[in-house]
């Protein structure tokens, strides 16, 4: 069965959207977590590792780990 994929650089970006194993740290990433935190954003080392243990969550699951800040830097993985 094919995994699924998303195009990071185009792709309409909601809460919802699965972090899929082709993650990729575009603008279009970079502009849904600005316009969802109202600030500019840094994307941290451990943030990133975040993400790359956390493929499958969503989004929204990536705010609230962004916004916490500390499970986000941990690299820890939530689930």
């Amino acid at each position: 069965m094919k995994k699924p994929t998303i195009d990071w650089h185009h792709a309409p970006l909601q809460k919802e959207t699965v972090i899929t194993e082709n993650f990729r740290l575009t603008q279009n990433v970079r502009r849904f977590f600005q316009e969802h935190l109202h600030r500019e954003v840094r994307f941290s080392r451990g943030f990133m590792e975040w993400l790359r243990a956390n493929t499958g969550g969503n989004l929204g699951d990536a705010l609230e780990a962004y916004r916490q800040g500390t499970s986000a830097e941990s690299g820890a993985k939530k689930r």
